[in-house]
């Protein structure tokens, strides 16, 4: 097994319950190690791991990265980064609808040839097909997109359709 495999490996091992690794990255940078893991938060509404958390994995974490580099007879330099996946995380399609339905989401799909990005909100979903209303965030009151005859109208998305979705912050 590759060290980065056992370096994965000891990152599960590390997880808490209610949490799970969003990603883990090894990449390197002048031949020397970069791993970024990003946790998930399982019960948090938008998936987010508080800072201390974060530091707690990630102590955690180097003391076990440090012995499989050393049961790998490698230096032991390296930079790690322990993270949350972000405010507006990618939304795994279908897994991770029925986590997030109650947050609005930024939809990317084609319509037409055309790239369409909106805000919307999931209504249901299947394996192959998604419903969705326009939801009720700041960015779709301002542009007109969210009015009375309007948000209650569904979009109806194939998911092979669907470019890319991810949790959208009403600021």
């Amino acid at each position: 097994m590759s060290w980065e495999d056992e370096a994965l490996k000891a990152a599960q091992d590390c997880l808490q319950n209610g949490f799970a690794l969003y990603n883990f990255q090894v990449t390197y940078v002048n031949h020397e190690p970069r791993i970024q893991v990003y946790l998930d938060k399982l019960i948090d509404p938008f998936g987010s791991p508080t800072i201390a958390e974060c530091e707690k994995f990630s102590h955690i974490f180097d003391l076990k990265l440090s012995a499989v580099m050393q049961k790998h007879q490698l230096e032991q330099r390296y930079s790690l980064e322990v993270s949350s996946p972000g405010a507006e995380r990618k939304i795994q399609l279908p897994e991770d609808l029925e986590r997030f339905k109650n947050q609005p989401m930024k939809v990317r799909y084609q319509q037409n040839g055309k790239p369409i990005y909106q805000v919307l909100q999931i209504q249901s979903y299947d394996e192959n097909k998604t419903i969705w209303k326009i939801a009720d965030v700041k960015k779709n009151r301002k542009n007109g997109s969210y009015k009375k005859a309007s948000k209650d109208a569904t979009i109806e998305l194939f998911i092979k359709d669907i470019e890319e979705v991810n949790l959208h912050l009403d600021f």
